[in-house]
C-alpha cells in the first residue's frame, strides 16, 4: 500500500483504499472496521493522498502530506498530544510544531482535524507508510520499452545455387 492507493472524498469523513476504476468512477473501500465499498462517481471530488499537500510560506509554497506524516511519526509516534476534538488554538500550535512555516491564512482548523484523523487511520492500518525514509526526490519511473517489432525471417528462395569460392 502506498499513498497513491489511498484517497479522500470531499464531503465524506475518513480515507478510502482505491480498489479499482470503473466506467463511471472508481470503487473505494473504507479503511475503518466496516470495510464498506462504494462507487465514487464523477460527481464526487476525490483526492489521492499522494497529491495532497499543506500550504506553506516557503519558496515552494507547499509541503507534501507524506513529509508531514513522516515528521509527525518521528516526533510523536502513535500518541499525538492533540485529537480531532481539541481546541483550534491547540491544533494550530500542534501543526506549527510539525510544519513551522505553514500558511496560517490558508490552512484552516478543519484541515488540521482531517490531517490528524487521516494520520491516526494510517498509523493504525498502515504503519509501514510512516516508517519509510522521506524521499524528497523519488526515483524516476522507467517507462516500459517500446516493443520491438521483429520481422519474420523469410525462407531462402529456391533457385540455382551459385558456386562462390
Amino acid at each position: 500500500m502506498t499513498y497513491k492507493d489511498i484517497a479522500a472524498v470531499s464531503g465524506k469523513p475518513g480515507i478510502y483504499r482505491i480498489v479499482k476504476p470503473t466506467r463511471n468512477g472508481v470503487i473505494l473501500e473504507s479503511l475503518d472496521e466496516q470495510k464498506k465499498r462504494f462507487i465514487a462517481g464523477m460527481n464526487l471530488r476525490i483526492s489521492v493522498l499522494q497529491e495532497v499537500s499543506i500550504f506553506t510560506t516557503s519558496e515552494e509554497g507547499v509541503i507534501s502530506i507524506e513529509e508531514v506524516f513522516y515528521t509527525m511519526h518521528q516526533k510523536y509516534g502513535n500518541q499525538l498530544p492533540v485529537d480531532q476534538r481539541s481546541d483550534g488554538n491547540d491544533l494550530t500550535s500542534f501543526l506549527g510544531e510539525i510544519v513551522d512555516n505553514f500558511d496560517r491564512e490558508k490552512v484552516y482548523t478543519s484541515d488540521i482535524r482531517k490531517l490528524i484523523s487521516w494520520y491516526m487511520i494510517i498509523s493504525s492500518q498502515f504503519p509501514e507508510l510512516l516508517t519509510k525514509a522521506d524521499e524528497a526526490a523519488p526515483a524516476p519511473e522507467t517507462e516500459p520499452a517500446e516493443p520491438v517489432k521483429v520481422k519474420k525471417a523469410s525462407a531462402p528462395k529456391k533457385g540455382p545455387k551459385s558456386a562462390k569460392a
